[in-house]
């Protein structure tokens, strides 16, 4: 029996014609495709979170709301798609501002009913580049299976009512059809749409993996894997082959921004692998995630969080005490209590590069022969 597989595309994965185009050549070379997610259009969550705010102070919307018709339709007309797809959507958002304009404030549940129709449209631009190329597929509406509690923005799952809405769905993945269905989006007990927090569709994707008990999660983005360093700000990451559930969560959690915090909660567990994989290198292997850890070297990996106007750079990995010792001698860093803080976002480049220099050469010097096992605990 071939194995069942959920497929989350990226944000950057569908930005525009062409990314559609390679996320569709990616599902017919994986023919154990049963479930993609979508996120939104590149940018999209952030035009919408702009375009409620101005609404709520009064401010004029015209030019984003036009900004973020005219993208989807352009999508729509460079995929030989009808515009018309996206006239629903259109109504609904229409439909949303016209609720926020009772109320001067800002509510996190009408937010939640902003941020939905960017994945709304681009699951249902993805869903007709499918039915228009002659696959077998059928349109989910993901808060009909993703049920949460009612913390609206970064509502928290309720994996048990989420299996029981799955049930039925559970018994079709047998089917020859593909389903579509949106990321990041959910519902309450009230059936009112809840978000997973932002960047959240990792999150959909292996909650839904868990309850419809799937084999496999693949996470599509715009680079190769999971990296010791975001490679954007460092020169010299380098991508993992595989890392364990908890090395890959304590990256997340501490601010590597390929996968979200949440991601490897629901099939740690279960044992379910997750890949990450890159849409513009769907040959490369990319980074596996699963029971076997990276035990390569005891430095794991240098990852940063913004913290107010300044960021926490953290050192991960094991036997790191030497390594604090010659990052603390670097100025003008701040280094206490195993985080080295910056002021401002100018010196994050330079700085993050020395101190990664910095690891490589010692953990290079300090390897014994052999490998040894990596326990991944926080510093």
């Amino acid at each position: 029996m071939s194995k069942k597989v959920v497929i989350k595309f990226g944000g950057s994965s569908v930005k525009d014609a062409n990314a559609f185009l390679r996320c569709y050549s990616i599902i017919c070379k994986n023919p154990d495709t049963k479930l993609v997610i979508l996120s939104a259009t590149y940018n999209t969550t952030n035009d919408l979170e702009n375009l409620y705010q101005r609404i709520i102070n009064n401010q004029d919307f015209s030019e984003v709301k036009e900004k973020l018709i005219k993208r989807h339709r352009h999508i729509l007309n460079e995929l030989n798609l009808s515009p018309d797809i996206s006239n629903s959507i259109i109504d609904k958002l229409e439909n949303y501002i016209l609720e926020c304009k009772t109320s001067a404030q800002y509510l996190p549940q009408m937010m939640d009913k902003f941020y939905s129709i960017g994945e709304l449209w681009s699951s249902r631009i993805f869903y007709e580049l499918l039915k228009s190329k002659d696959s077998s597929v059928e349109l989910l509406y993901s808060p009909d299976l993703i049920k949460t509690d009612s913390l609206f923005t970064m509502s928290n799952v309720d994996l048990e009512a989420s299996r029981s809405n799955a049930k039925e769905l559970k018994e079709r993945m047998n089917e020859k059809l593909i389903f579509i269905a949106q990321g990041f989006i959910g519902s309450d007990n009230h059936d009112d749409i809840t978000t997973l927090g932002r960047e959240g569709s990792d999150y959909s994707a292996t909650i839904l993996a868990n309850i419809l008990e799937l084999d496999e999660v693949q996470i599509w983005t715009d680079v190769e894997g999971i990296a010791n360093c975001d490679p954007s700000v460092v020169e010299g990451a380098t991508f993992f082959k595989n890392l364990s559930y908890d090395q890959a969560e304590l990256m997340a959690t501490h601010g590597a921004k390929v996968l979200f915090s949440r991601t490897l909660s629901p099939i740690k567990d279960l044992k379910i692998p997750l890949v990450v994989r890159s849409t513009l290198n769907p040959d490369g292997k990319g980074t596996l995630v699963s029971d076997t850890p990276y035990t390569e070297s005891d430095f794991l990996a240098l990852t940063f969080q913004k913290r107010g106007s300044s960021y926490i750079i953290y050192l991960l990995g094991q036997n790191l005490e030497n390594f604090s010792d010659q990052i603390y001698s670097l100025n003008p860093i701040d280094f206490t209590d195993n985080k080295v803080t910056f002021m401002n976002e100018e010196k994050l480049h330079l700085e993050a590069q020395k101190v990664f220099d910095i690891c490589l050469t010692l953990d290079k010097s300090s390897q014994p022969q052999g490998s040894r096992s990596l326990n991944s605990e926080p510093l």
